[in-house]
């Protein structure tokens, strides 16, 4: 959001403004693209879609919306306060400008990339919920202490860091690498019956 009173709400702490002196900073230092990711929930900041994206069409940003996953914290996730990815490209377009799929679209990519008609940028948008891309999924995950996970939804992680630390043979790490990938799911099942939310929260997954 670029409201300084949702900002707060929603990320439990001041600093608007800091974050966004953040992303300019990253610009004028020559990363390209950036690109700033924002989760859309359901009565909270939908209305925030169009002036996102023209604050990244001002300042030469690429926008990533992604919908809300059940990754929380506290464990609070509805269905009900998902936006889909087809609500927000109707968002933009209506409010923005037309757009169009990206002509060199990654198809192992976890975003679908979309032009703007006017040569006005690109927006991402990242369908976990409704439009679930794990057939074509080829990532994996290093956490910021050493755990590598298959899937975002994995409730298994292995211990790389230990492995390291320990001193443990080069092929012992590869083959606990390939394990990992091999394991990979056939699909997150966020909808079936069957969906088990992990334990471990976004903010502490990183990577």
């Amino acid at each position: 959001t670029l409201d300084p009173t949702r900002f707060e709400r929603l990320a439990r702490r001041s600093g608007l403004d800091a974050a966004v002196k953040g992303v300019l900073a990253a610009k004028r230092a020559g990363f390209d693209p950036v690109k700033v990711n924002a989760v859309i929930i359901r009565g909270e900041n939908e209305e925030d879609v169009a002036p996102l994206a023209a604050f990244a069409r001002e300042h030469g940003l690429e926008m990533r919306f992604i919908e809300y996953m059940p990754l929380d914290a506290g464990h609070a996730w509805e269905r009900r306060k998902v936006v889909p990815a087809e609500e927000i490209l109707e968002t933009l377009a209506r409010e923005i400008g037309p757009l169009a799929p990206a002509p060199d679209q990654d198809p192992r990519a976890p975003a679908l990339d979309y032009d703007y008609a006017d040569g006005g940028g690109r927006v991402g948008l990242i369908a976990s919920v409704s439009r679930p891309f794990c057939m074509s999924c080829n990532r994996l995950r290093l956490t910021s202490d050493g755990k590598l996970r298959n899937c975002l939804f994995a409730l298994y992680e292995t211990d790389v860091r230990e492995l390291l630390r320990t001193g443990a043979p080069d092929d012992q790490v590869i083959q606990a690498v390939r394990a990992s990938v091999a394991a990979k799911w056939e699909g997150h099942e966020i909808n079936t019956a069957r969906f088990v939310q992990p334990d471990r929260p976004m903010y502490s997954i990183g990577g």
